[in-house]
């Protein structure tokens, strides 16, 4: 497309989490609040209301990429929101479990940073491990997860979709 132009990549307009596996532009998301484009083209969507990270294919369909990673605790996503493609990672912060996670091309989660629960950090614990340390680790990351993801080539809306700007070159 030439110009300046705005194509719907992913979601129907309204909230829901129907579709997985058809067609992006079909499928229902509840409130998308992140997106990264990684080196193989593909688009990863973190789809907070759904708990849930999703991803745009190459042939435009929506496929489920991280809804829980039983090697961590707790195992599900809660409210995963700003999200960061590197050569070799794709960082997503999981707000709703204070903790960023890293995903490597294997599909293997890792904690990142974060103290990984939703509880506040408690007085009297040792301090490398107290949670404190850990909160403003995932506090630092959530910060730079948000400023890489403001820098994406792409337009977040708040009615269940995610719109893509085209522009001319």
């Amino acid at each position: 497309m030439i110009g300046n132009a705005i194509q719907t990549l992913a979601g129907t307009g309204s909230a829901g989490s129907s579709g997985l596996g058809g067609v992006a532009t079909s499928a229902a998301l509840n409130t998308p609040s992140g997106l990264a484009i990684g080196l193989d083209g593909l688009v990863w969507i973190a789809d907070t209301g759904n708990h849930r990270l999703v991803r745009v294919t190459a042939t435009g369909n929506l496929q489920l990429a991280l809804d829980a990673a039983p090697n961590l605790t707790p195992p599900t996503l809660s409210s995963p929101k700003w999200l960061c493609a590197t050569e070799t990672h794709l960082y997503l912060a999981d707000t709703g479990n204070k903790r960023i996670l890293r995903v490597d091309s294997a599909g293997t989660v890792t904690l990142f940073a974060g103290i990984g629960t939703s509880t506040a950090p408690q007085d009297g614990g040792a301090a490398a491990d107290d949670g404190r340390n850990r909160h403003r680790q995932w506090r630092r990351a959530c910060t730079a997860a948000r400023r890489l993801h403001r820098g994406a080539r792409a337009v977040l809306r708040w009615n269940h979709a995610i719109d893509r700007r085209l522009w001319r070159q």
